[in-house]
């Protein structure tokens, strides 16, 4: 059978270069063999093995394997020569986008891409929670955030990938950035998804900080329009105008986002060891921030 594929080996190679595709799974292997088969440069026995072992000596297949928390081997991967990092995670997840701080780097807020990277799946329907009640929102969060489970370890890299539920098509997202073959959420719906789940967002310090860095670029009519639109059950507009008015927006800015008689008290983030309270915007916050 290697007698075939390495008759054929010039013809193999010459497609491997010019294909456009560049990362496989084993399914995406196994087409492309089922393809040479059907040009009659393999046999039905050649296996993806035999395909890398026989183009090693040029390094064109590269296998990449990913493991969870313990060590173990999850996924494996099939790279054909050089491919970039972010477009190999990407790649793990095609329907999804890169979000809360990844989509900071897109953004061009923080500075360097990763080590934590997190990418989020989307799904929408009608919003049938309940009306909120004050003992409600003081119950849930006392307890610690619940976070993925779903957490791949690949080069230096923690890959998470969340999966989202939104009362309706959001707003912001997914943004394509055709110049680093990724897609992202804009910046407006990005500071949204950190301040709703502050434990992807770097916490409260590298939100505020977020804020910041973002005076230049943020439209907070986009802002408020885009919270008005994702309709949350919680009043993240106030935790959104606290970091506006912290960060030294202007008061036209952050107007807006105050809460109104009827809003109850909330928190920036759940389960903080130590609190400070906001009258203005009926928030408790870190002590330390």
């Amino acid at each position: 059978m290697k007698s075939k594929l390495l008759d054929n080996l010039p013809n193999i190679i010459s497609y491997l270069k010019r294909t456009k595709k560049k990362i496989f799974t084993q399914e995406g292997l196994k087409e492309m063999l089922e393809l040479f088969q059907q040009r009659d440069w393999i046999s039905k026995r050649t296996s993806g093995a035999d395909l890398i072992e026989a183009t090693q000596h040029l390094n064109l297949f590269k296998v990449e394997q990913l493991c969870d928390e313990n060590g173990e081997v999850r996924l494996e991967r099939y790279t054909l020569g050089a491919v970039e990092d972010r477009s190999f995670i990407i790649s793990l997840a095609p329907s999804a986008y890169f979000s809360h701080a990844t989509a900071l780097y897109f953004n061009h807020i923080m500075p360097t891409f990763g080590p934590n990277i997190f990418l989020t799946y989307e799904q929408w329907g009608e919003n049938n929670a309940s009306p909120l009640t004050q003992e409600a929102v003081d119950n849930a969060f006392s307890k610690p955030p619940r976070l993925s489970k779903d957490r791949l370890k690949w080069k230096d890299y923690t890959i998470s990938i969340l999966r989202k539920k939104l009362p309706k098509l959001p707003p912001g997202s997914p943004k394509e950035d055709w110049a680093v073959d990724a897609r992202h959420t804009d910046l407006e719906r990005t500071l949204i998804d950190i301040v709703v789940a502050p434990e992807y967002g770097g916490g409260c310090t590298n939100i505020l900080q977020a804020f910041e860095a973002s005076k230049q670029m943020l439209d907070t009519k986009v802002l408020y329009s885009y919270l008005e639109k994702m309709n949350f059950t919680y009043p993240y507009h106030q935790s959104v105008g606290f970091y506006l008015e912290r960060a030294g927006y202007l008061q036209q800015d952050y107007a807006p986002f105050l809460p109104g008689p009827e809003d109850l008290c909330f928190y920036l983030q759940k389960q903080m060891p130590a609190t400070t309270y906001d009258d203005k915007w009926k928030i408790y916050y870190p002590a330390d921030l």
